[in-house]
């Protein structure tokens, strides 16, 4: 009975412990005129902290959860000491709660739900779209074609809801294709020989639907990606390097690719088309007449050097990479703006994942072979007296030291930032939530805090 009275007694401290913090972090967030979002998702990260001891000793606890205009609000220490600032000088989507794209304002900070039932933040680099008319595939940019004696594909617009909740998807109905037989909706372009990724929303009449999406330069070479639609949105995208030259994008059928397949007539919905120079597809940009250009996510926050202890600590993330690869390296950090001075969480170009810890000339440093992924994972960095860790999912590595001397830890820490320098190597990702101590926890407790 004693043992069943205790349980009651601690089930409900954290109850009213977490309550009492949510609820005052609500006002603050309602007195400043913020928004926010997935009360059930915070009341399971902070009971996740407090159930291994973490939550009090937290000096700044970032969660996706509240915002405002240029503002992310911290739960932990819930002042604007530890709001976070956003800027972005363009407006920029996001999949809101309601699985619903949505065109967020310049410096609002994006809660995505592309990842499930809990947001996360989504930080992007900057990309453009340079399809004009995103979302009108009857335009005359949208080019229609047949050869071998089948009809041009028809397209009629504005026939379904979109994935944005709009009347805005487009009908395209094609036609019976047979071998040797085209019919296809194409734009050309001109490649200056990196990498593109066309995306587009699709769905089908039925459900048992399959099209095509393509790079050719001629009709005779193709790169292919094979869709296979249902009666439900998904988006398709097709990344590739394409020599530098002449091109086209296509959607539909084309037999002259030997990789595609007669197909009956058949009817899709078509929303969003998308090419963008870079190795995936980002989230989506429309436009109408001209290229648009959605800019990067640059989130940090300065002078919080009460928040950071230099000299000893552990700095925590949970995110998931955009992409296993990036054209750049992609940090979250701590530092000192200078960049003599810092502690990182980085994914590497290639797939690697890096663990800094800096002291002017001096780096401690830790590559983990093909660590990057696009699910979420949790990573640490503890930095003190014990030595320099890191940690990936509850296991624990030593980061060597600096020429097999005593750590180098760092002299000042004054800033976070979810991108390394002014503006370079912004993390794109999906964050779920960043948390600082201002002391070495054991490596019982990391090993806690990073396990899945």
């Amino acid at each position: 009975m004693q043992i069943s009275i205790a349980i009651y007694v601690g089930i409900n401290r954290v109850k009213s412990y977490i309550e009492k913090i949510i609820k005052s972090f609500i006002a603050r967030v309602n007195s400043l005129g913020g928004i926010f979002e997935a009360k059930v998702c915070l009341t399971t990260a902070l009971r996740e902290l407090d159930t291994i001891g973490l939550l009090e000793k937290a000096s700044l606890v970032i969660t996706p959860n509240a915002y405002g205009i240029g503002v992310i609000y911290d739960v932990v220490p819930n002042t604007s000491l530890g709001d976070l600032t956003v800027e972005r000088a363009t407006t920029g989507s996001r999949v809101n709660n309601a699985q619903l794209i949505q065109t967020e304002g310049i410096n609002v900070p994006r809660l995505d739900y592309s990842k499930g039932t809990c947001p996360s933040w989504l930080i992007e680099p900057q990309e453009t779209n340079i399809l004009n008319y995103s979302e009108q595939f009857d335009n005359p940019f949208w080019q229609k074609v047949a050869i071998g004696g089948v009809a041009n594909p028809i397209v009629t617009p504005n026939q379904a809801v979109a994935p944005d909740g709009t009347i805005t998807a487009d009908q395209v109905n094609f036609p019976s294709i047979g071998a040797g037989q085209t019919s296809i909706i194409f734009v050309p372009f001109t490649s200056t020989g990196v990498n593109y990724s066309q995306s587009y929303y699709f769905k089908g009449l039925l459900g048992t639907e399959v099209i095509w999406i393509t790079y050719t330069p001629d009709g005779i070479n193709f790169i292919t990606k094979i869709c296979n639609l249902t009666t439900d949105w998904q988006r398709f995208s097709l990344s590739a390097l394409i020599p530098v030259g002449s091109s086209n994008i296509t959607i539909g059928v084309d037999t002259r690719d030997p990789l595609q397949t007669a197909r009956p007539a058949q009817t899709i919905f078509l929303w969003a088309g998308q090419l963008e120079e870079n190795l995936y597809a980002t989230s989506y940009i429309k436009t109408i007449t001209t290229t648009v250009t959605r800019n990067f996510d640059k989130i940090s926050k300065v002078g919080i050097s009460s928040l950071l202890n230099p000299s000893e600590g552990v700095f925590y993330i949970e995110a998931c990479a955009l992409n296993q690869t990036d054209a750049d390296s992609r940090s979250f950090n701590v530092n000192d703006i200078v960049g003599n001075n810092y502690v990182a969480i980085q994914y590497q170009a290639d797939g690697d994942l890096r663990f800094d810890v800096r002291s002017g000339v001096n780096i401690n440093r830790l590559n983990l072979p093909a660590i990057v992924d696009t699910v979420f994972n949790k990573f640490a960095v503890s930095w003190g007296p014990s030595g320099i860790y890191g940690y990936v999912n509850g296991v624990q590595y030593v980061i060597p030291q600096f020429a097999g001397t005593i750590p180098a830890i760092p002299v000042t820490l004054t800033r976070i930032s979810f991108f390394r320098g002014s503006s370079a190597n912004v993390a794109n990702s999906y964050l779920k939530e960043a948390v600082v101590f201002q002391s070495q926890l054991t490596d019982a407790e990391c090993i806690s805090l990073t396990t899945l």
